[in-house]
């Protein structure tokens, strides 16, 4: 019997449970049920970045901040979505910019709506991509159901069904309602120059 927790881990009434209480207890419980073991308990230490204790509160702060390098800093990789590739409504072929879109898990974090440069790594592939978190407000009226939908740089493969991780390393910009996909495909080209030079000049 052995369990992992923070330095800071309490629990039980009133948060009075510490890490050494719950050691004993773990003891006690493998001596009990003549489990194989001494009950022993790893307790990670305290990580800092920039001066603060790391958290999930932290993090979590960050990304709905759209900070998506300080998220990055205290994960040790940048936040990521991962799901199968679902069908849009195919808008972004008829201006020559196919999407990727994938759904946010009820568990998963939604990051601050906008632009993202990302990563987008599909099986063994890795491509740059510009990835809009939120509404789509210039295609979809009714202001439902929360997208990452990711416009892959040099890349024109059908991959319904797939499985695709999308990678956050940039916060470009505020999400955009546009009068037209005219106006919306003209403002994803000037985000592609953009997400270009990011990744040159990483």
């Amino acid at each position: 019997c052995h369990a992992v927790c923070g330095f800071n881990f309490r629990f039980g009434l009133n948060r009075s449970g510490s890490p050494d209480m719950l050691r004993e207890l773990l003891v006690s419980f493998s001596e009990s049920a003549r489990l194989y073991g001494d009950g022993a308990l790893s307790m990670i230490d305290r990580v800092s970045w920039a001066g603060e204790t790391v958290s999930s509160s932290r993090i979590r702060l960050a990304l709905s901040e759209g900070d998506a390098e300080s998220a990055c800093a205290m994960l040790g990789r940048p936040y990521s979505v991962t799901g199968s590739v679902l069908p849009g409504k195919q808008r972004g072929r008829t201006v020559s910019l196919p999407t990727v879109n994938l759904s946010f898990d009820k568990n998963r974090i939604i990051p601050k709506h906008g632009v993202y440069y990302t990563v987008c790594r599909i099986g063994a592939e890795r491509r740059r991509a510009v990835t809009n978190v939120g509404f789509r407000p210039t295609v979809n009226s009714d202001g439902s159901d929360v997208n990452c939908e990711a416009h892959i740089l040099d890349f024109d493969r059908t991959v319904y069904g797939e499985s695709a991780e999308i990678s956050f390393l940039h916060y470009a910009r505020p999400e955009m309602k546009f009068s037209d996909l005219d106006g919306l495909a003209e403002q994803i080209r000037l985000d592609i120059i953009g997400a270009n030079e990011y990744f040159d000049n990483k």
